[in-house]
Formats: structure tokens, C-alpha cells, sequence
């Protein structure tokens, strides 16, 4: 690997020459030092980079490994080889997350393969390293009148919808890495998980491998007992491993639930059947049962799951917040016999939780008047739970036109990440102007539903008299039928569940719909 200021996107690059010959069954590195995002739990980690080759046969056999190091193992992100001959400069953008948020990553560029002399040169422009978190976005404004003393810009904006309301979970105590495999005949290799509070336990999962012969094993539940698991079984039934994947058992119909912290267990039964364990990682929750009341710590990350269910319905899967698949064996994984020496085990304190709080907090709306670069910080909206739908209404206005521009934060205990600036329907600018008159204007939409969302009032107000107000629910049915003869009208919406409601809004001169959404 060299500099060359000869070629590059534009000059200078970093290039990979096949000059002197490595030869046969080559691998050489370009590799970065080591980047800190242990404390980042929110958004995405993106690798960019220009890739340019200059080919002297097209055998397909040559090739470039993009790799990330997680921290244990090398992953491969990107793949390009020499199949059809040379190429100009092209830009590539991968998502690099689930080896690199939360940890110490590294990133490499190998250029592999059979025979050196197939290819001339690769090279590398514009590697670069960054984090993003999801914007909003359907940003729009409009100028609003309701009376003399009661006009401004609506900001509308849309975005993903929270899936936990700032208290949903997805624990992480291991890397989803297993260094190898144990059997435990006659104990329960357990992990100790810590829900956000009482919930009922729907699923265990145990990542698992087998040998010839009975590969059996039971899953356990235990209680938790203050400072270490208690003894007080909460749930014991007999399962089949597989090999060297994933095994799970649905336990909804069992009905088991647990006011906190909670033990689950791999009940070994036989020396043919094994728990994955990751032995480069120390959580502070693994744990042995003898099955006798006698419980000991251990210092190696057993690869055990849970999924649990919150009294409001949501969902939480405890235990990795790594998909199934995504498992990586290392060299010399090996399956063993657990050891029985405990002597060597110092207690270290539970390893917190990877994504503890992770959520799309708030949202930031920044104006300007005079839509040049000096943007300030006006008020913020809070995110809520199933909302996708937000607005703000700026009242602080007089006779001007008004910019304004809508970021997301997302909040951890360790974390804080503020997205780029909301896009408008097309997309083309990430700002929205509006022209206040302070009169009234009748081609404007000058009828306001507020605070959107709500919980237990809405407030309609309009320009013009309403003569009638019909309110329906998600699937189109009637929840409210009234009519009125004002300008402003409160619903009491506390009775109302959550979700988006339409709102049509009849007057002497016309028909208005709007939308409008509860959060509880």
C-alpha cells in the first residue's frame, strides 16, 4: 500500500500496487486505527469510500475485502473483484452499525486473492467514517389566522413512529460472539436479566450445538433475590437443542411474570449438548446453579435471551438486541466440558443494558427571518409512542415571512444524537418559508387543531364560524357527531384511544379536514 499522487477522486488516493509481487494466495491490509463509540448508543455508523481498479486480467479470482473489527472479529461489509476487468472511481456507502456502535471498531481494506499479477493497481478515495440518525421528514408550513390577536406559522412534519415511548428496552449482554461451547451435567447455566419493570416473559432463547447423543436440556427461570439469583424456580420445562444455532420456546401461554430482575437458564442434562458462551466478554451476569441451592459467578457471557412483554403491551427482547443470525463462531471454537474451578472468578458488576433507553426524545424546531443562515432554536415537541404526525405553532410572530427548519434528538442515559434537518415533500430544501399577513387570509388553510398530539383535549379553532364538528376514528368510525356555532371548540378527548383521528369541520362557506393524533 502507497500514497500515489498520480491517481485519485481527485488526486491524491491510497492505492494498492500489485508491484513488488506478494505472490500466490496473497492478503495485504490497509488498516485505520482504532475508533471510540463506546458510549454511543443511538443512530447508524456508515463507512464511505471511492474504489477505483485498474485490471490486467478479468479471472474473478482477485478481490478487495472491506472488513470491520468488532472488537473480536474481523466482518466482511463489502466485496469487489476482478471479474470484469477495470473500473473508474465509484462511490459506496455501507451501513457498518452492528459491528461498530457501542464498541472499539476498526476498518480495513484487503486486497486478496490467487495471483498478484491479474490486477495493476486498487485504489481508495474518500474513506470516511460518520454516524447519522433518522431525520424527520414531509416538512411543510403554513400561515394560520384564527382572529386579531391569533395568528402565526403551523410547522407540520412527519417522522418514524417511537416504538417504546422512552421506556422500551432491547437489552444487550452479549456481542453475539461465541468463542465456544459448554456442557454442565447436573447445572443450570444461567443469565440474570434486568427488565424495565414487572412484565410477563413470552419467549427464552439459547443459542446451542450438539454432539451425537441425547441433546436434551432444560430451560429454567429463576428469581432474583436482591444481590445474587435466589432459588425459587419459576419455570422448568425440557427442550431439544440444534446445531450451532438459535433454539427458542414460546412460554406466553404459561403465563409467567416477574416484578424485576429475573434468572433464565440452560438446565444441563447430558455432556452432549452445549450453551454457546463468549469468553472474551465479562457481563457481570452469568451464574451457576448446582441445583442445590447453591449458586456461583462466572466470568464468561453465556449466549441466553429473553423476550418480554410490558403491562402497556410493549414488546422487549432481553438479553442481545443482536438478530439471530448474526452470531459469529470464532477460530477455534470448541466444545467443551464447563470447568468446575471458581477460584479464579472475581465479581464485576452487571454489565448495563446496550441500548438502556435508546428513543427518539423530542423534536427541535429552529427558526429564522429572514431565511438566511442564522437559525435559532425556538421551542422543541415531544415524541410520542405510535405518533408519526407532528406540528408546532409559532405564535411569536408579527408581519414578516418566518423560516424554519426541524431536527430529531434520540436520547440514551450515556447518549445524545441530533438528526440532520427535516427534508420538505420533495425532498429539494430542508426549510420551509412562510409569509405572515396578520389578516384574514381565506386561500390559506386557517383552521387549527391543537396540541397535535394530544391526550385529553383538542382544541379546534377557525377563522370562520364552524357549524359542525365530526370526528372519526382510524378506520373510518364515527366517534363524534355535534353541532356548534363558534369558532373555537375543546373536545374532551380523554375517553379517546390511541391513535389518528380525522376531524371534519364544516362552516358556512365551506368543508375542512384535518388530522389530528392521541398519545397516551
Amino acid at each position: 500500500w502507497e500514497i500515489t499522487n498520480a491517481i485519485g477522486n481527485d488526486a491524491p488516493s491510497a492505492q494498492w500496487n500489485w508491484d513488488p509481487d506478494p505472490g500466490a494466495d496473497y492478503s495485504s491490509m490497509l488498516t485505520s486505527p482504532p475508533f471510540n463509540a463506546d458510549m454511543m448508543t443511538e443512530g447508524r455508523i456508515w463507512l464511505d469510500f471511492d474504489l477505483a481498479l485498474e485490471d490486467r486480467n478479468a479471472t474473478g479470482d482477485e478481490e478487495m475485502l472491506v472488513e470491520v473489527y468488532d472488537g473480536m472479529v474481523w466482518h466482511t461489509v463489502a466485496t469487489f473483484d476482478n471479474a470484469d476487468g477495470s473500473f473508474d472511481f465509484t462511490a459506496n456507502h455501507v451501513e457498518i452499525t452492528d459491528y461498530a456502535l457501542e464498541g472499539v471498531f476498526m476498518v480495513r481494506f484487503n486486497a486478496t486473492g490467487l495471483n498478484s499479477f491479474d490486477v495493476i493497481n486498487w485504489n481508495v478515495d474518500h474513506i470516511c467514517v460518520y454516524r447519522t440518525c433518522d431525520a424527520p421528514f414531509n416538512l411543510t408550513g403554513e400561515y394560520l389566522w384564527n382572529s386579531g390577536d391569533e395568528f402565526g406559522a403551523m410547522i407540520n412534519w412527519e417522522a418514524e413512529a417511537p416504538t417504546g415511548g422512552g421506556g422500551t428496552e432491547e437489552l444487550i449482554y452479549d456481542n453475539g460472539v461465541a468463542t465456544g461451547a459448554y456442557s454442565y451435567n447436573g447445572y443450570t447455566m444461567s443469565t440474570h436479566m434486568s427488565p424495565a419493570g414487572p412484565c410477563q416473559v413470552l419467549e427464552l432463547k439459547f443459542y446451542t450445538t450438539i454432539q451425537a447423543g441425547d441433546n436434551s436440556f432444560n430451560a429454567q427461570m429463576f428469581d432474583w433475590a436482591g444481590s445474587q439469583p435466589g432459588t425459587t424456580e419459576l419455570f422448568n420445562q425440557s427442550m431439544t437443542a440444534v446445531d450451532e444455532d438459535w433454539v427458542s420456546l414460546d412460554i406466553s401461554g404459561s403465563n409467567v411474570e416477574v416484578d424485576g430482575d429475573f434468572m433464565v437458564g440452560f438446565g444441563s442434562i447430558n455432556a452432549t449438548t452445549f450453551l454457546g458462551y463468549d469468553a472474551g466478554l465479562d457481563n457481570g451476569r452469568s451464574w451457576d446453579y448446582d441445583n442445590a441451592g447453591g449458586w456461583a459467578a462466572w466470568n464468561e457471557a453465556y449466549l441466553i435471551r429473553a423476550v418480554v412483554q410490558y403491562p402497556d403491551g410493549r414488546i422487549a427482547e432481553i438479553g442481545a438486541g443482536i438478530s439471530d443470525d448474526q452470531v459469529t463462531l470464532t477460530p477455534g471454537f470448541s466444545l467443551t466440558a464447563h470447568g468446575r474451578d471458581y477460584t479464579d472468578v472475581v465479581t464485576v458488576d452487571p454489565q448495563d443494558n446496550r441500548s438502556a433507553g435508546r428513543t427518539l426524545d423530542h423534536f427541535n424546531v429552529f427558526r429564522s427571518p429572514d431565511g438566511e443562515d442564522n437559525y435559532a432554536l425556538i421551542g422543541t415537541t415531544a415524541a410520542e409512542e405510535g405518533v408519526t404526525d407532528y406540528s408546532y405553532f409559532d405564535t411569536d410572530v408579527e408581519i414578516a415571512t418566518y423560516c424554519y427548519k426541524v431536527t430529531a434528538v434520540y436520547m440514551s442515559e450515556t447518549d445524545e444524537c441530533e438528526s440532520d434537518f427535516a427534508l420538505t415533500p420533495d425532498e429539494s430544501q430542508d426549510f420551509v418559508c412562510v409569509f405572515v399577513t396578520a389578516i384574514d387570509d381565506p386561500l390559506a388553510l386557517s383552521t387549527i387543531v391543537y396540541p397535535n398530539p394530544a391526550r385529553d383535549q383538542v382544541t379546534i379553532s377557525s377563522s370562520q364560524e364552524m357549524t359542525r364538528i365530526m370526528v372519526l376514528n382510524y378506520v373510518g368510525q364515527l366517534v363524534l357527531d355535534s353541532e356548534v356555532n363558534q369558532s373555537k371548540v375543546v373536545l374532551n378527548t380523554s375517553d379517546y384511544e390511541s391513535g389518528i383521528y380525522l376531524v371534519r369541520i364544516e362552516t358556512e362557506n365551506g368543508v375542512v379536514t384535518k388530522r389530528f393524533a392521541i398519545a397516551r
